[in-house]
């Protein structure tokens, strides 16, 4: 379920100008591995 909420925001972020929700998950150290290696984006693209 974590990868693909990642996956939207993933594919959503570069809509948007300001996105808040990258900067936090830049700052998680967890999150950011999960979202740099996400496996569903992987699968799908």
């Amino acid at each position: 379920m974590v990868y693909a909420i990642l996956a939207v925001i993933s594919l959503t972020a570069p809509m948007i100008e300001n996105n808040e929700a990258i900067n936090k998950i830049e700052k998680s150290y967890i999150c950011k591995t999960m979202y740099e290696n996400n496996l569903l984006l992987k699968i799908i693209l």
